[in-house]
């Protein structure tokens, strides 16, 4: 994968934009930590990375497109309340998919983006990735092992070549 620096990133995304599926195919070639919302004069895409690192939501009321990495910027507290997901929140202590607590508030879901074009109603949402686990391998456990300490070795660099020099506090929970 490919890790982009923000104007880099946001160039990189706009000029797939141009073609179909040109977006999904671009962001599965990167790796790191993003959110995204994009405009073109035909169309805006708002994205987030496989883990969803930082959360998007989306409202689209009457034509228009609100997207914020926070509730209150939606105009929640004018929304009613969607009694099933009140109902899955009382009991799970979280909402799952793309639902929130709010009618008429959505979230995007990790590794998804959505798109709202002039010509549609509502959106179109995608995931470019899904994660889908597997534990067959023919590779021995020792050798599992060496592959997880590889990773783990590789993400501590990335992490510390990302910090650069700056003081960082990490939570161990």
């Amino acid at each position: 994968g490919r890790v982009l620096a923000a104007e880099a990133l946001a160039q990189h995304l706009l000029n797939s934009m141009s073609v179909p599926d040109g977006l999904a195919v671009a962001l599965g070639e990167l790796d790191g930590n993003f959110a995204a919302v994009l405009e073109t004069k035909a169309q805006i895409a708002a994205v987030v990375d496989p883990v969803r690192s930082i959360p998007l939501l989306f409202a689209y009321d009457a034509g228009i497109v609100s997207v914020s990495d926070e509730g209150r910027n939606l105009g929640f507290r004018e929304r009613e309340i969607d009694q099933e997901s009140a109902i899955e929140f009382a009991t799970a202590a979280y909402v799952t998919g793309a639902n929130t607590l709010f009618n008429g508030v959505s979230g995007l879901r990790s590794g998804e983006l959505v798109v709202w074009t002039s010509e549609r109603e509502a959106p179109v949402r995608k995931r470019y990735y899904e994660y889908s686990c597997s534990y067959d391998s023919p590779t021995s456990v020792e050798g599992l092992c060496e592959k997880f300490d590889r990773a783990l070795i590789e993400s501590f660099a990335t992490l510390v070549a990302g910090i650069d020099g700056r003081r960082v506090v990490i939570p161990l929970s």
